[in-house]
């Protein structure tokens, strides 16, 4: 739990505490590889990616991601999502959530 404050005091600093970190913008436009690759680092990256099963309503196992997203006003809690990917709405998130996998496994290797 402590990884996960600290964690969204660095990234969340300048933001509004409950506005979302990318999701809002990853579901209306392509994000450009640049971004991926120069503005994100690994843990930006895992955090965008529960983002998106946040805004879908999955149900975290890990206590600190599970009351991290309860103290966002958008995160309605439902179920635990297997296949995310199958229930993206718009082509845009499709799009930016592979981006993100591939782009976390390049962090992680890279």
């Amino acid at each position: 739990m402590v990884a996960i404050i600290s964690l969204s005091f660095n990234i969340y600093g300048h933001y509004i505490a409950n506005s979302y970190f990318l999701y809002d913008k990853a579901s209306k436009e392509y994000i450009s590889n640049v971004y991926f690759e120069n503005e994100m680092t690994y843990d930006d990256i895992q955090l965008a990616i529960n983002e998106f099963y946040a805004v879908y309503g999955n149900i975290f196992e890990t206590p600190g991601l599970q009351d991290y997203f309860l103290s966002k006003d958008w995160y309605m809690p439902k179920n635990k999502i297997n296949n995310l990917y199958n229930c993206l709405e718009n082509d845009y998130e499709k799009y930016n959530f592979k981006k993100l996998l591939e782009y976390r496994e390049i962090k992680r290797t890279g």
